[in-house]
């Protein structure tokens, strides 16, 4: 086998670094959940356009799971908003088991 000799390119001196301090990020805040009617599938399958019933939103485009494509089109859903620091998201909420 063939030996690689470690290129060793500048000693480092560990007491001089800085140490790198970040942002504290803060958590999305769930704003409330809202009834919508899914009006069609988007071309990306984790999303679909929506209209809030109730409010007005407008045409609003809600993440779903996966699994859930093709599924809700034309159905009622309940959606909740999601708040960070980037925006209003949208995200399906799944019904709760009885």
């Amino acid at each position: 086998m063939k030996k690689t000799k470690l290129k060793i390119k500048a000693p480092v001196d560990i007491e001089e670094a800085q140490p790198v301090e970040l942002e504290a990020v803060e958590e999305p805040k769930r704003m409330h959940v809202f009834a919508a009617k899914v009006l069609r599938q988007a071309i990306n399958p984790q999303w679909i356009y929506c209209v809030a019933i109730e409010q007005d939103l407008g045409c609003i485009h809600v993440a779903i799971p996966r699994r859930m494509t093709n599924k809700l089109v034309g159905k009622n859903i309940q959606v909740e908003s999601i708040t960070d620091i980037t925006g209003t998201s949208y995200r399906y909420v799944q019904g709760q088991p009885h």
